[in-house]
Formats: structure tokens, C-alpha cells, sequence
């Protein structure tokens, strides 16, 4: 059966029909998809809120598959409000925000959700504990790029 005999078939509506190819060198994220492309089409449902990493599944456009796409958020570093001219955050031990009662998440380059908290006001948020590296940063709506040294 091809592509159109399966929709016309099963009353399909919303399928996507594309060839993804999949990246398994890293044993913490089998079956990674090499690019995210066709797979950002995915359909919201209320009972599957977060992805296989345990990343918060985006409630309108959620990634088809096991793993939510980071690329929005990564997307999104330009307009991060409060961020140096590069829009790339460095923090120690402390790291210092402000919200008005928003989630603040921080990323590994990879995906994988390191910490999440929730802030009220400025806030100075401990780090020291977290890999060093480059990571990427949300707070409510925004987001950049976190330098851990």
C-alpha cells in the first residue's frame, strides 16, 4: 500500500509521509533524528506531556516521534530579554534572573533537561552542581544560550 492509498484507506487527514534518518552515536539518545525537518507536525495530546527524555512537549506544535525538538527555543536566543549583546549567559556557582513567575529550564546542547525551577522576582539560582559546558537556557517564553564555568 503507498502513501496515498494509506490515507485515502484509513480517513487520514493529518499524516506526514517523510524519510527521516537517525543518529545512534550517543547511547543516551537512541535513535536521534539527524534533523527535525518534517517532524515538527506532530498533534498535542493532553495525556503526553513530556518526550522519551522527559523534555516538556511543546502544547501546539509538539515533535512527531520520542524526542521534542529543542530547535525553537534554541531559535528563540535573539530576542532573550535581560542577555548580554550575544545573548550568551555565563554563570559560576549562582545564576542571577528575573521573572514574574515563569519556568525557568536549563538544557544540555543535546536536549536533556538539567534543572527546572520556578521563578518569582529576581532570583539567584544555584548552578554549581550542573555540568560545565554550554547549555541552553528558557525563562516563560524566552531563551539563550548558558555558559557553565
Amino acid at each position: 500500500m503507498n502513501w496515498n492509498q494509506w490515507m485515502l484507506a484509513s480517513g487520514e487527514t493529518d499524516g506526514v509521509n517523510a524519510q527521516v534518518t537517525f543518529d545512534s552515536s550517543d547511547e543516551t539518545r537512541p535513535l536521534w533524528p539527524t534533523s527535525f525537518e518534517f517532524l515538527k507536525a506532530g498533534t498535542p495530546l493532553p495525556e503526553v506531556t513530556t518526550d522519551f527524555l522527559g523534555l516538556t512537549r511543546d502544547q501546539s506544535a509538539p515533535t512527531i516521534g520520542a524526542y521534542e525538538s529543542l530547535t525553537s527555543g534554541i531559535s528563540q536566543a535573539e530576542d532573550a530579554a535581560r542577555f548580554d549583546g550575544d545573548h550568551t549567559v555565563t554563570a559560576t556557582d549562582l545564576l542571577t534572573v528575573e521573572a514574574d513567575n515563569a519556568d525557568l529550564r536549563i538544557y544540555t546542547i543535546s536536549g536533556v533537561m538539567l534543572m527546572q525551577t520556578r521563578v518569582n522576582g529576581p532570583t539567584a539560582i544555584p548552578v554549581g552542581n550542573l555540568p560545565r559546558g554550554l547549555c541552553v537556557m528558557t525563562l516563560g517564553d524566552k531563551a539563550a544560550r548558558l555558559l557553565l564555568r
